[in-house]
């Protein structure tokens, strides 16, 4: 991929046959909770090629939530960084987070995260009690990327914001039916098929 470093471009699959295969590899492995299946793995890896990001990275910072696509707050910046941003984090102990941007021109602005618009946000979840820093951090890091580069990231969240927006008091999700994930592999390699049958 074009966006994609010359030293990471041999770890990313470059055709729909490699991601296939990977996904099927990776999905047979068991190392990922999130990807027990191609189909699922299939679309971490995807998102991670539109972004350019190495399969593995995909598979491990990269999730679907609620039929969207996030990624860590860590990935967020390194892809920042990456495109040529750079980020200065400040602390006000552990209340409170700020991320300020740059690029070649100087500082582009900052975006802030406190455990107050936590409060008034509502977000209350075990994690914010656990890792107050941690979460501060990803709204902090989210809040810039989307204000500042938003080229760089189309509009992907992180874990934490699509988590804290579900709601408090959750039923437990059906067990998806092993049949429909098999017939949504075979719509996947039906249309491979036929978008790469010779005209």
């Amino acid at each position: 991929m074009s966006n994609l470093p010359a030293k990471y471009q041999s770890a990313t699959p470059a055709t729909f046959e490699e991601v296939e295969k990977l996904a099927h590899a990776f999905a047979a492995s068991g190392f990922f909770q999130d990807a027990r299946d191609a189909a699922q793995a299939m679309v971490k890896i995807q998102a991670g090629r539109e972004l350019g990001v190495p399969a593995i990275a995909s598979m491990t910072s990269i999730n679907v939530i609620k039929g969207r696509i996030t990624m860590s707050a860590q990935l967020m910046a390194g892809l920042l960084q990456r495109a040529g941003y750079r980020l200065v984090t400040t602390w006000q102990g552990n209340e409170a987070c700020t991320v300020e941007v740059s690029d070649s021109q100087g500082v582009l602005g900052s975006a802030s995260f406190s455990l107050e618009d936590a409060r008034r946000a509502g977000l209350s979840g075990q994690n914010w009690s656990k890792y107050p820093r941690n979460m501060l951090y990803a709204r902090a890091v989210s809040n810039a990327a989307r204000w500042y580069a938003p080229g760089v990231l189309l509009g992907v969240y992180t874990p934490e914001e699509l988590e804290d927006s579900q709601p408090r008091h959750r039923t437990k999700r059906p067990s998806v039916d092993v049949e429909k994930k098999r017939k949504a592999v075979e719509r996947l390699e039906k249309i491979h098929a036929e978008t790469t049958r010779p005209g």
